[in-house]
């Protein structure tokens, strides 16, 4: 009975990806966020296409040059990832929840609506 609750719940996620897949997730465009740093108010810009996000650019930086490392791991983890669900980096965690923030409001403002 288990293995049959699997194939019917594994063949109803695919089902929703599938009618999923040619729906934009995005309204293309550039949009901005903020987030609360260690230093301050971390700047950024994010953009996206329908389907994912093509590149993010800081616009001002209050943190200090040992938190560029970690903004810029999480920073290509949001592209690779096509996600603002992203996890701290550890030794930077202030700066990080701050691009974080950033980063999700900027996608917040993408995400397209659902009709």
């Amino acid at each position: 009975m288990k293995n049959i609750m699997r194939m019917i719940t594994a063949a109803a996620v695919l089902l929703f990806l599938a009618s999923c897949s040619g729906k934009a997730i995005y309204t293309a465009g550039t949009y901005t966020g903020e987030g609360e740093g260690h230093g301050g108010t971390i700047k950024l810009s994010v953009t996206v296409s329908d389907k994912k996000i093509t590149g993010i650019e800081v616009t001002e930086n209050p943190e200090s040059a040992f938190s560029l490392t970690p903004m810029q791991t999480i920073m290509q983890q949001a592209v690779d990832t096509n996600s603002g669900e992203l996890d701290a980096v550890s030794g930077a965690t202030e700066s990080s929840h701050g691009m974080i923030t950033a980063i999700q409001d900027a996608l917040s403002k993408a995400s397209a609506s659902v009709e």
